[in-house]
């Protein structure tokens, strides 16, 4: 399938998990004969996605690159459910997960305490719960911040409220660089968060791989819910002859390029398959390559990046089911606002942040979305939403979407874990 071929999943990153009974039922042989398919219930399954998790330790100035695991695509047949199969299954994966190896070219460094097979134990695990904050809790998933702020669509020039100052269109061809800046801004966000809490501070990294994963998916599924608008992409990604990338065993991970600074070290910024299909967003090219947007003076900028959600096939048929999200939003020297009474400076970017909103609303009407959701702004972000006077709501979840993180860290509970940037980009 098309999806475990793009970043984060290709080449040993996503991993498929099932529970099923020890035995074939009673029956002698383990497979049907001359299929090579097993007899055995597939009771529950979930995928699990390999990810950098980046950790700073209070008093220790530095920031290092861990494993994670993100969670996602949990399920149990209807005819199975209601006897605990979901919740047995995720017993053992939560465990799984701290030393599951998909790393066998790792080369640790002297004294850093991995094994001498390459091995990295990870040191988190996250699923984001549509069942509330209970379930996962008890299998030792601590629920986080789980808040938004809800906007609504509005149709208008997508690009016409940044007018008045410098703004970049967000592309495949500009993304990696984005993300090499927001990952070195984290890094130090980190270290101060660390200094100043006392506690162990930690992000999903925002890196180029982690959001092309979320672009190359929403391009896909846009491609089959608006087929109109671009009716050749799903074929092309999924029946090009001769693509290199199209075998795949289903348990895939990483190969890309960017800045050496980036974690995102091992991604191209053209797409792993059928490049010229999927370098073509549905729609008007010009207007669909599109990911989002920058506004404002270099080091004074604020820019999103933004994915189509359609919650049914009728797509932008039934606009108030679906959703823009902005995976991530980035305030560029964001301590610094404010600062030294430069009041001339603060507007800008308050100025700014409501450009980029503007477009994000702008471009969800254009998409049959009727509302923009940004995950768990933090303080400075709510200062400039406050003073922005954009119409909002702020929405606390207690069912849906609950970010829920367990540690595998040594002398470290869960709960005392600060979760920086706990935005949409970390979901899977």
């Amino acid at each position: 399938p098309y999806l475990t071929t793009v970043p984060l999943n290709r080449d040993g990153g996503i991993t498929h998990w099932i529970l099923t009974t020890n035995d074939n039922n009673g029956n002698d042989n383990d497979a049907d004969a001359g299929s090579g398919r097993s007899r055995r219930p597939l009771l529950s399954s979930c995928e699990s996605y390999k990810k950098i998790v980046l950790v700073a330790d209070p008093g220790s100035g530095q920031v290092r690159e861990e494993i994670g695991h993100g969670i996602g695509s949990v399920f149990t047949s209807t005819e199975y459910r209601g006897r605990s199969y979901a919740s047995r299954m995720l017993g053992e994966v939560g465990t799984k997960l701290a030393n599951w190896d998909l790393s066998p070219s790792y080369k640790p460094a002297p004294g850093s305490g991995s094994g001498s097979s390459g091995s990295k134990k990870a040191i988190c695990s996250a699923l984001w719960s549509d069942i509330g904050k209970k379930f996962y809790a008890k299998k030792g998933w601590i629920p986080f911040a789980s808040q938004h702020v809800e906007f609504a669509a509005c149709k208008g020039e997508q690009h016409g409220a940044a007018a008045k100052l410098p703004s970049t269109p967000i592309t495949y061809a500009n993304l990696a660089k984005f993300c090499a800046i927001d990952e070195a801004a984290v890094r130090s966000k980190l270290v101060k968060t660390a200094a100043a809490t006392g506690k162990t501070a930690m992000a999903f990294a925002p890196s180029h791989d982690q959001m092309l994963w979320h672009l190359y998916r929403d391009s896909y599924i846009a491609s089959i819910v608006l087929p109109d608008r671009d009716p050749s992409l799903a074929a092309d990604v999924d029946g090009q002859p001769g693509n290199a990338t199209a075998a795949t065993n289903g348990t895939t991970a990483k190969g890309r390029e960017s800045p050496a600074s980036s974690s995102s070290s091992s991604s191209p910024s053209r797409q792993p398959r059928s490049g010229a299909a999927l370098r073509r967003h549905p729609g008007a090219p010009e207007a669909n390559e599109v990911k989002g947007i920058a506004v404002g003076p270099e080091g004074r900028r604020v820019w999103a990046i933004w994915t189509r959600n359609y919650a049914t096939p009728a797509g932008p048929d039934a606009p108030q089911k679906n959703t823009l999200y902005i995976l991530r939003l980035v305030v560029e020297n964001e301590d610094e606002i404010g600062k030294d009474g430069d009041g001339e400076a603060a507007a800008t970017t308050t100025e700014a942040f409501r450009a980029v909103i503007r477009a994000a609303q702008a471009f969800a009407a254009e998409w049959g979305c009727a509302h923009v959701d940004l995950w768990n702004p933090t303080g400075v972000v709510a200062r400039l939403l406050r003073d922005s006077g954009l119409e909002h709501e702020v929405v606390e979840r207690e069912e849906a979407s609950i970010p829920s993180l367990m540690w595998y860290g040594e002398g470290t509970r869960t709960e005392d874990v600060v979760w920086v940037n706990n935005e949409k980009y970390c979901w899977c």
